[in-house]
Order: structure tokens, then C-alpha cells, then sequence
């Protein structure tokens, strides 16, 4: 009898404590007060509101200004996770904030990096022209750096982060040791740029990224090689069977949406565990897919979107070449013919999130939620992507510049660091880009654009000649 009660009072204290052990971590995942599912919420290009005209969101990001816990307290991996996006000190203003970012965050947690956010949804696309808009903001940011020079060994290198929570909101600079306007203007930062583009334009990039490394002056693609458009598949009209691509008007608009969903789709042979897909590429939509699916459904003659992904799966770039993928397909039984999915594909997952919360995401699941567009549920991968990056900001659209057409929101992303002198000239550089590709693709393609000579080859060809 006294060993019954002993074990049955162990059992019952081990379920508590991994009961407890949930909770927290749901807690903290979805109740946080930084609002876990939104990690971005003012770096996107424009409000979820009906204001749908473009902005355009910096993002500049150091790991030279670090901030620890005060002795008082110390944080675990997911508390730290709660102050992501937080304000640090209340240096903040029109249309900008420095925020706390946890890039840095290991195993234990407890350490937070400083960014500063250009707030998109405030800084209008093309209103620098007058010294106003992104202009004035870079400027203010600057500003605010050098007056603040951070160091550990300033008088008091105490900061707030975020706003009253428990007492746990008081955080010291750990990182520079020192500092002063010659070192600040030195410092290495990590930018990115949240901006509106037509899925049109983002082919255009891909094309640029995976075919032409040699073009390294565009701001919005990174320069080194490993980080442009090496995990991409760069969807052509000759992956379509026989001549379907051209007879059916598959239009540019489409091939970007195919050429980022199959790569995000295929990205998941890649990763690892746990390990978000948003990793493995440059360009990362925030717009969701189900979202992006609506824009271009009515393009795609072909009932099931799963099925018509499958097939496209059956091709992949090799030294120039659309050649067949045979991790995802059998070959044709005829020349004549077309692939033939082997299953691997379908079986693809994603397996998302720290346990107890680990998610396994089926492909064949997420891109079936993407399609389901008479449903009011959302797109699986933006629901259960750890940063909640991917998608994040749901259905939220804007306006190509000086047009009416809605148009997703995107993340460009791994670009080359820069040092503090240089925000001003990164700044101008990134606006004009996106404006020039808001000049050139300001309408919708109603007709498939002329083949690139030299980029494509007849999918068909090649397997009839092999």
C-alpha cells in the first residue's frame, strides 16, 4: 500500500510539472505582450487598415550592441523571445523606433541584439523627394545613435525594454565595451527592406539572382552567391507539358507565384528539423500564400493546385538545363510523355517549433490550405512558422505606387552588411530600386512575356533526347 501511494504521488507531481512545463511555453508563445503571431508589427509596408498606399520598412539590425538581463533576473530561451520587437529605452520616433531583436538568442536565452525599425506603415513610398519621408527618418535614426552612444562603460548602461512586465523589463548594455562617434560610425550592421512588389518583378529578380551572380549592384539581392538564388526554383513555361505554358497565357505574375511557392515547397527536403524555411532564401513573403493564390487564381487554368505543384516538381535547373528531378519523378514511359510523381514530394513536411509545441506540416496539407480559398482558413505554414515570419502579416496587400493594383508585401533579406555612414546612401538606394520596379511593372500582365534566350530549354527536348 505504501509503495502505491508513493508512486501514484510521483506520478501525479511528474504530470503537474509537464502540465506547468505547457502552459508557460503556450503562454509565452501566444500570449505574449509583444504579440508573438505579428513579430513584424511595424516594419511591413502598410497598415492592415484601409490606407492600402505603398510604404516602404528598413530594417537595421547589429550584434555590437548586445543587452543582458540585470542581476536581479534571468531569462529562459522563450521569456527572452518575449521582448522581441520591444522598444528599447523609448527611443523612438516618427516613423522609426529601436527595437530589441533575438538573433542572438541560444539555448538559455537571455541575450538581445539592438535594430533600428523604419516603420513602414508610416513611411510612404516616394516621399523622400521634399527631405521628408525615409529621408528624414534615416536622419533622425542617426542622430538619436550618436547621442546615445552606447557602451558598458557609460555612466549608466541600464536600458528599459518594453513595457512593465513583472518587474523584469530593466536590461544593461553588454556590448560595445566602449564607444565613441568614431567607433559608432564604424559599426556593422545587417539591413533589410519590407516593401510591396508585383510577383512579376520578384520573378524578375529571381531570374536575376539564379542566372546573372555577376550583377551584384542591386540593392535588393544579396551579392554572395550562397545566399541569392541557390535554394530557388526558378519556374519556366517549358515546365508546363507540351506547349500548355504558351496555349494557356501562363503570364509572369504566375511564374513568380509558382517559382516561390515550389521553392518554399521544395525547401522542405532541405532544412532541418525545427529550423524555420524562411533560412534557406533571400526573398521571404509576408504577404501569406493563400493571399498571393487569390491574386493569380484566375490565371491558372488547372482545378487542384497540389497536383499541378507535383508535376511542376518534376523539373529542376542543372548547369542552365531543366533537366528531370529524379527525387521527385519517374521518368516519362514514352518520349513523348510527361513525368510521373513518384510520391516523395506529396510525403515532404515541415516539422516547425520547440517542443511540447513542435507542428508537423504536410506539403500536400499546406499547399491544399493555400487553395482552399472559399474557406476562411488560413495558410498552414504562416500559422505555424517558430518566428511567424513567413506570412506574418496575413492577407495585408498594398498599392503598386501610383496605381490601384493591390500587390504582396515583401521581405529582402541576407543583403550585404553596411557600417553606420552608410544608412543615408543605403536608404536612397533602396527606395529607388523599389520605385523602379514599381515604374516598370505597374500593370497586371494579361499575356505570357517573350522567352529569354539562353535561360530556358524545352523541358520536353531534353527528356526525349536523353
Amino acid at each position: 500500500m505504501r509503495k502505491f501511494s508513493f508512486t501514484t504521488l510521483f506520478l501525479l507531481i511528474l504530470s503537474l510539472h509537464f502540465l506547468l512545463i505547457h502552459l508557460s511555453l503556450y503562454i509565452v508563445s501566444y500570449f505574449s505582450p509583444h504579440h508573438y503571431p505579428h513579430p513584424h508589427p511595424k516594419s511591413h509596408a502598410h497598415s492592415s487598415s484601409t490606407d492600402l498606399s505603398p510604404g516602404i520598412g528598413l530594417e537595421f539590425e547589429t550584434s555590437h550592441i548586445t543587452f543582458e538581463p540585470s542581476a536581479a533576473f534571468s531569462l529562459d530561451k522563450w521569456q527572452t523571445f518575449t521582448f522581441k520587437r520591444e522598444c528599447v529605452g523609448n527611443r523612438r520616433g516618427k516613423g522609426w523606433a529601436l527595437t530589441a531583436d533575438t538573433t542572438r538568442v541560444g539555448a538559455h536565452g537571455g541575450v538581445l541584439t539592438a535594430e533600428y525599425v523604419v516603420e513602414g506603415e508610416v513611411v510612404k513610398l516616394g516621399s523622400s523627394g521634399s527631405g521628408g519621408g525615409l529621408k528624414r527618418v534615416v536622419g533622425e535614426i542617426l542622430e538619436d545613435l550618436r547621442a546615445w552612444s552606447p557602451s558598458r562603460d557609460m555612466d549608466d548602461n541600464r536600458v528599459t525594454i518594453g513595457g512593465s512586465k513583472d518587474g523584469l523589463n530593466t536590461w544593461r548594455i553588454t556590448r560595445p565595451e566602449t564607444s565613441n562617434k568614431a567607433s559608432i560610425d564604424r559599426m556593422v550592421w545587417l539591413p533589410q527592406i519590407n516593401a510591396p512588389m508585383p510577383l512579376e518583378a520578384i520573378y524578375e529578380l529571381l531570374r536575376i539572382a539564379i542566372f546573372h551572380p555577376e550583377e551584384k549592384s542591386n540593392v535588393l539581392l544579396p551579392t554572395q552567391h550562397m545566399f541569392r538564388g541557390t535554394n530557388f526554383v526558378y519556374v519556366t513555361r517549358d515546365f508546363f507539358p507540351g506547349d500548355f505554358g504558351e496555349t494557356a497565357g501562363i503570364t509572369d505574375d504566375v511564374l513568380g507565384f509558382l517559382s516561390i511557392l515550389l521553392s518554399y515547397a521544395k525547401g522542405a527536403g532541405i532544412i532541418g528539423d525545427k529550423r524555420s524555411p524562411k533560412l534557406l532564401f533571400m526573398l521571404m513573403p509576408r504577404t501569406d500564400f493563400k493571399t498571393m493564390y487569390g491574386l493569380v487564381r484566375h490565371k491558372i487554368p488547372w482545378n487542384n493546385l497540389f497536383r499541378l505543384v507535383e508535376q511542376l516538381a518534376c523539373w529542376k535547373w542543372d548547369d542552365g538545363k531543366v533537366v528531370l528531378d529524379a527525387l521527385y519523378c519517374h521518368p516519362p514511359k514514352k518520349p513523348s510523355s510527361y513525368p510521373i510523381p513518384n510520391g516523395s514530394f506529396a510525403a515532404l513536411f515541415y516539422s516547425l517549433g520547440d517542443p511540447p509545441n513542435t507542428r508537423k506540416l504536410l506539403i500536400r496539407d499546406w499547399i491544399n490550405s493555400i487553395a482552399d480559398l472559399d474557406s476562411a482558413g488560413t495558410d498552414e505554414l504562416a500559422k505555424i512558422d517558430p518566428p511567424q515570419s513567413i506570412g506574418g502579416l496575413r492577407d495585408t496587400v498594398a498599392h503598386v505606387f501610383g496605381t490601384q493594383r493591390a500587390v504582396p508585401i515583401w521581405e529582402f533579406r541576407s543583403l550585404p552588411s553596411i557600417v553606420t555612414t552608410e544608412f543615408g546612401d543605403f536608404a536612397d538606394r533602396a527606395e529607388r530600386a523599389v520605385l523602379d520596379y514599381h515604374r516598370e511593372f505597374k500593370r497586371e500582365p494579361t499575356k505570357s512575356g517573350n522567352l529569354k534566350t539562353g535561360e530556358q530549354r524545352s523541358a520536353q527536348w531534353l527528356v526525349k533526347n536523353s
